[in-house]
């Protein structure tokens, strides 16, 4: 599935509005923010493995479409979905569903950014090579990460705060 996705996948935002832990199961609410350059693309190849997906029947027009329960697991809040071009958007529990339709045009704020990072495929390489010296259990999987070297260029991650609250995103750019 990694294989047919990666291309039409660019980044993976998540931002956490409410996290509660103290229950048997966590349940929360927030925004799933998945973009690709090819969003309409990206549906497709999911659809393929996940067909309940063609069913929300999602556009590149913005419009808000609610997942119907039965797709959802059990307990879970309701849900809500958007795509545009560049980005499919999944609100969950959220009061006002109607964000959606203003997240989808939204620009990063470089101002909003507490932490950037990045990780090099040359770093994969030298931890797989540090990491098949360590003796013992505590070692990394060196097959991991050469492979992982072998698949990607960069792998980037953000934290960042603004008035919808902590945004954690990851991007990956494949070789």
């Amino acid at each position: 599935m990694t294989t047919m996705l990666g291309p039409v996948l660019s980044g993976i935002n998540l931002r956490i509005d409410s996290l509660q832990i103290d229950q048997p199961e966590p349940t929360g609410t927030g925004l799933v923010a998945i973009a690709s350059p090819n969003a309409q693309g990206l549906l497709s190849a999911a659809g393929m493995f996940i067909p309940q997906i063609a069913s929300l029947n999602l556009q590149a027009d913005g419009e808000i479409k609610k997942v119907q329960p039965d797709l959802l697991p059990p307990d879970m809040p309701t849900v809500h979905a958007a795509m545009s071009q560049e980005a499919i958007l999944l609100g969950i529990g959220l009061d006002k569903p109607t964000e959606l339709k203003s997240e989808l045009t939204v620009d990063a704020d470089p101002r909003s950014l507490m932490t950037y990072g990045h990780i090099s495929s040359d770093l994969y390489a030298t931890l797989a090579e540090i990491g098949s010296q360590l003796p013992g259990t505590q070692a990394p999987d060196a097959d991991e990460l050469k492979r992982l070297a072998e698949v990607y260029e960069k792998t980037e991650f953000w934290i960042g705060i603004d008035a919808g609250g902590i945004e954690l995103g990851m991007g990956v750019e494949l070789k």
